[in-house]
C-alpha cells in the first residue's frame, strides 16, 4: 500500500510541477531558516551551561539608589577588603573568587602588544570549568609569577600548544616582569560569559600598583575594582545567605551610609549572568534576552508561514482533483481508502520537504556565523532534540494538512465530485483565513524592522554634544611613570603635522567599550551630605587639558576654559556640565565653591574647595542607553591620574598620509610601545553593534518570511488562474479587457493581504514599544513605520499576484477553450 501511495505521490508531484516545486521548496526553505535561527537561539541560551558547578556558583551584586535623583544603580564591582570579610564571616561559603579585568603589554618580537587579561584567584580554575590541556588546574595559579594562557595564545606567542615552562615578558605597569607559563587552557567556548586568553594571579592586580594605590586598593572599603564570585557549600542556601547581607553592610559601611544609599546585596546565579544587562562590568559578556525571544518567535513565524503555504497549496491541489477521486470512487474505492491515500501522499510529500530542509540547514550552518557575527558550531545531524522536533513537525503538519481534505473529499459521493467544478474555482474559507494570518505575521515583522531601523538611525545621528567625525584616539599606556610627559610631547609634536587641526591629552581611556560608552573616565566617589548631596555618592570626573573642548568640539556655555599657559593650572579650578548646574539648582554657577565633607568621616571628598570656572554643554560620554549625568572636568596636571589617550582632530584631506605621519612620530617618541589608533566615530557606532547586528538578523528574517508568504501566494494565484482558465477565455471573447482580468484574479488576494494588514498594527505597536523602553533616548512611534511595513508587503504581494494575472490575461482564449 505504501508503495502505491509513493507512486501516486511522485506522479502528482510530476503532474503539478509548479505548485509541487513551490510547496516543497517553500517548506524546505522555511524549515531551513527556522532550524538555523532556533539553533542560534539555543546557543544564546546555552551560555555557561558547560560549567560543572554552575548550580552552586553565584556573582555578588549590589544595588544602590542615588540620593540626588533616585536613580537605581546596579553594580557587580566591589572593594577588596569586603571579599576578605565575606570569606571570614560566612562559613557557608565554600570558596570566594575575585576576578577583575585589565590589560597588559606582552613582549613579542621586540614590540609590546596590548592584550586584555583577567586577574583571578587560584581557585578560579577549580570552580569554573575551564580545563587545562597542559598543567594542573589546582596549582597553576598558586604562584604569583605564574600565568595561564589559552592554546590560541600559546600558538600566537610560541608557535606551539605546549608552552608550559616558557617565560613571557609582561609589563603591567612601567617595569617589565617575566611570568612563567604554568598551564595551557582550552580555548574558551564561545558561549561563555567569561572570556579570556591570559590569566594572572589576582595578587598582581594590587602589587603592580604604586605604593599609594596599593594602600587604597587593599584597604579601602569604598573603592571597588573587582567582581566577587561565591561558591556555596552543598548544605548552604542562597536565600539564607542573602538574608545576612544587610547586617554585614551595616557592620562595615555604617548604618547612615547604608540608609542614605539604600544599599542591597544579592547573589546572582551563574546561569543568569549572560542575560542580565542591568549589571554591567568589564569582566563578563551580556546580552539582551528580548532579542533571543524575538528571534525565536521569528523562527516559529517563518515555520508557520512555510507550513501555511504548504497547507494552502496542498488543500487547493486536492480541490482540483475532484474528478480523479470521483473516478476512483466509481471503480470501487471506499472512503477509508481515499482518506489513507490523501494522508499517505501528504506524509510522503512532507517528508521530502523536511529532508530537503534539514540538508539545506546542514549545508548553510557553517556560514551562519557571517549573519550572526559569532563563531558558532551548529552540529545539526548529531542533535537528538532537533530530530525529535522534526519528527513531531512531520506528524503534526501531515495530520493538519491532510485531515481536512481527507474527511471532506472522502465524504463526497462520486456524482458530487464530478459536478463540483464551481466550488473548486473558489478559494476555500480555511485557505483565506490562513493567508490572512500569514500576511498579518509578515507585516508585523516588517513594521518591527522599520521601527528598529528608525531607532538605530536616530541614535547614530543624534547630536551627542561633541563631534566625533575625523577625531582619532591614540592610546597611551597609563601605567608608565612618564606617561604624562610622553603624552604632552606627542601632542605638541603632532600639531606640527600637516592635516592635524588640534590635539588633547586626557586621562580618560577612549576604547571600544561597546554599549557602555566610548570612554572610561572614572567615577569620583563623594561622601558628602553637604552641598553635593543632590548628586548622590559618585560623579563622573574627567581629567583633560585646555585643548579638550576645541578638539572634541564641545561648546563652552558660560565662564572660562582652563588656561593654555604652562604651569598656570590652579588646582582648585573645575569645569562642570549643564546637568551638574541643574542638579545643584544654581542660577549663577561661575565662582561657586564646592563643599564635599563627609558627615561622619575624618577626611574630605575629592571636590571639596573646588571652584567652578566654566560650564559646558551636556555631551554623551556614555551610550544612549543611559541618561545624561552631571560631570566634572579637571585639568590633567592637577590630578593624580596619568593620561590614557591623546585625542587628535584631523582634516578630512589626506587623512591616510596624516595617520602614517602620526605613526612615524609615535615610533620616534615611544619606540617600544605599540601604536594603537582608533576612529572615534567608529567607537560611537560600536556602542550599538548589538542593535545593528540584531536589526540585520531580524530584517533578513522578516524578508524571508515575506518572500515565503508571497511564494505561496504565487502558487495559489497560479492554481486559481489555471482553474478559471475557461472562464477567463469566455470573458475575453465577450470583450473583457486585460484590466478586467487583472482585477478578477487579483482582487481576492489583495483583500486578504489588506485584512492581514488590519490585524497587525496593535501587535506591532505593543512589541515595538516594549523594545524601545530599553533606550533612554528613543523615537516616538508614529504611523510611518506601520504604513511603510504594510505598503511594502502589499506591493510585493500585488506584484506576485499580478504576474499570474497578466500571464492568464494575455493567453489566447481560443487555445484555452479548445484545450478545455
Amino acid at each position: 500500500m505504501f508503495k502505491n501511495y509513493l507512486k501516486i505521490a511522485l506522479r502528482n508531484l510530476k503532474k503539478y510541477k509548479i505548485d509541487s516545486f513551490i510547496s516543497l521548496s517553500g517548506l524546505a526553505i522555511g524549515l531551513c531558516c527556522c532550524v538555523i535561527l532556533i539553533m542560534y537561539v539555543r546557543f544564546e541560551w546555552s551560555y555557561d551551561n558547560f560549567h560543572t558547578n554552575k548550580n552552586s556558583i553565584y556573582r555578588l551584586t549590589g544595588q544602590t539608589v542615588n540620593s540626588g535623583n533616585n536613580e537605581v544603580r546596579h553594580s557587580t564591582i566591589h572593594p577588596y577588603p569586603q571579599s576578605i570579610a565575606l570569606e571570614e564571616e560566612f562559613p557557608e561559603i565554600k570558596s570566594l573568587i575575585n576576578i577583575s579585568g585589565g590589560s597588559a603589554q606582552f613582549l613579542k618580537d621586540g614590540k609590546y602588544i596590548l592584550e586584555p587579561i583577567k586577574f583571578v584567584d587560584p581557585e578560579f580554575l577549580s570552580e569554573f570549568t575551564f580545563p587545562l590541556i597542559f598543567g594542573d588546574s589546582k596549582t597553576a595559579l598558586s604562584n604569583v609569577d605564574n600565568i595561564v594562557i589559552t592554546e590560541s595564545a600559546a600558538k600566537k606567542y610560541f608557535g606551539k600548544t605546549n608552552a608550559v615552562g616558557e617565560l613571557m615578558t609582561i609589563r603591567l605597569r612601567d617595569e617589565p616582569k617575566d611570568f612563567m607559563v604554568s598551564g595551557i587552557a582550552k580555548d574558551v567556548p564561545a558561549n561563555s560569559s567569561i572570556q579570556f586568553n591570559f590569566l594572572l594571579p589576582f595578587e598582581n592586580q594590587i602589587s603592580s600598583a604604586s605604593a599609594k594605590e596599593q594602600k587604597t586598593l587593599s584597604g579601602s572599603w569604598y573603592i571597588g575594582f573587582l567582581e566577587t564570585w561565591i561558591t556555596l557549600k552543598e548544605d548552604a542556601n542562597k536565600e539564607d545567605l542573602e538574608a545576612k547581607f544587610p547586617a554585614f553592610l551595616e557592620r562595615h559601611f555604617g548604618n547612615s551610609w547604608v540608609e542614605r544609599n539604600q544599599i542591597q546585596y544579592g547573589l546572582q546565579p551563574l546561569s543568569q549572568v549572560y542575560f542580565n544587562e542591568n549589571y554591567r562590568s568589564g569582566v563578563t559578556q551580556s546580552s539582551n534576552k528580548a532579542y533571543s525571544l524575538i528571534l525565536g518567535s521569528i523562527a516559529l513565524v517563518i515555520l508557520l508561514i512555510a507550513g501555511i503555504n504548504f497547507m494552502s497549496l496542498t488543500l487547493s491541489r486536492y480541490t482540483s482533483r475532484y474528478h480523479e477521486i470521483g473516478i476512483r470512487k466509481t471503480i470501487g474505492a471506499i472512503r477509508h481508502q481515499i482518506k489513507f491515500q490523501i494522508i499517505g501522499e501528504v506524509f510522503i510529500t512532507c517528508s521530502f520537504a523536511i529532508i530537503l530542509g534539514i540538508v539545506l540547514a546542514e549545508l548553510l550552518a557553517p556560514y551562519s556565523g557571517v549573519l550572526f557575527q559569532k563563531e558558532l558550531d551548529l552540529s545539526l545531524l548529531s542533535d537528538p532534540v532537533l530530530w525529535i522536533s522534526v519528527l513531531g513537525l512531520l506528524v503534526i503538519l501531515t495530520l493538519i494538512t491532510s485531515l481536512y481534505p481527507a474527511v471532506k473529499i472522502s465524504g463526497k459521493n462520486a456524482t458530487s465530485l464530478f459536478s463540483d467544478d464551481r466550488s473548486a474555482q473558489k478559494i476555500p474559507v480555511l485557505i483565506k483565513g490562513l493567508i490572512v494570518v500569514q500576511f498579518g505575521l509578515a507585516i508585523t515583522l516588517m513594521i518591527g524592522t522599520y521601527v528598529m531601523k528608525g531607532q538605530i538611525n536616530f541614535i547614530l545621528n543624534k547630536d551627542l554634544g561633541f563631534n566625533p567625525e575625523n577625531v582619532v584616539a591614540v592610546e597611551i599606556n597609563s601605567e608608565l611613570q612618564n606617561a604624562l610627559k610622553i603624552g604632552q610631547l606627542y601632542s605638541t609634536e603632532a600639531q606640527r603635522i600637516p592635516g592635524v587641526l588640534s590635539t588633547s591629552v586626557t586621562a580618560g581611556e577612549y576604547r571600544d567599550y561597546s554599549k557602555y560608552g566610548i570612554v572610561d573616565i572614572g567615577m569620583a566617589q563623594m561622601m558628602s551630605a553637604t552641598t553635593l548631596s543632590q548628586l548622590g555618592d559618585g560623579i563622573p570626573s574627567e581629567a583633560v587639558d585646555a585643548q579638550y573642548l576645541e578638539t572634541m568640539d564641545i561648546e563652552l556655555v558660560t565662564g572660562a576654559n582652563f588656561s593654555k599657559q604652562a604651569n598656570t593650572f590652579p588646582s582648585d579650578e573645575i569645569i562642570v556640565n549643564q546637568a551638574f548646574v541643574e542638579a545643584m539648582a544654581w542660577d549663577n554657577p561661575i565662582g561657586q565653591i564646592l563643599e564635599d565633607k563627609p558627615e561622619d568621616q575624618g577626611w574630605v571628598g575629592p571636590f571639596d574647595g573646588k571652584k567652578v570656572i566654566g560650564v559646558i554643554e551636556n555631551y554623551h560620554f556614555k551610550s544612549l542607553y543611559d541618561p545624561l549625568q552631571p560631570m566634572v572636568l579637571q585639568h590633567i596636571e592637577t590630578v593624580e591620574r596619568n593620561p590614557g589617550t591623546i585625542l587628535i582632530r584631523l582634516s578630512s584631506d589626506r587623512m591616510p598620509e596624516t595617520i602614517s605621519n602620526l605613526k612615524s612620530l609615535w615610533n620616534s617618541i615611544a619606540a617600544q610601545e605599540a601604536f594603537n589608533l582608533a576612529f572615534m566615530d567608529d567607537m560611537v557606532q560600536r556602542q550599538y553593534n548589538e542593535e545593528i547586528r540584531w536589526n540585520r538578523i531580524i530584517r533578513i528574517s522578516s524578508m524571508a518570511s515575506i518572500l515565503l508568504a508571497c511564494f505561496g501566494l504565487f502558487g495559489l494565484s497560479a492554481l486559481v488562474a489555471q482553474r478559471r482558465i475557461k472562464e477567463i477565455g469566455i470573458r475575453k471573447v465577450f470583450g473583457a479587457s486585460i484590466k478586467n482580468i487583472l482585477v478578477l484574479i487579483s482582487k481576492d488576494f489583495v483583500l486578504l493581504v489588506i485584512c492581514g494588514f488590519a490585524i497587525s498594527p496593535p501587535v506591532a505597536w505593543y512589541l515595538s514599544n516594549q523594545w524601545l523602553t530599553g533606550f533612554s533616548y528613543k523615537i516616538d512611534l508614529d504611523a510611518l513605520p506601520f504604513l511603510y511595513g504594510g505598503l511594502t508587503v502589499l506591493l510585493i504581494a500585488l506584484t506576485t499576484v499580478s504576474w499570474q494575472s497578466v500571464k492568464a490575461a494575455f493567453q489566447n482564449p481560443v487555445e484555452n477553450l479548445r484545450n478545455e
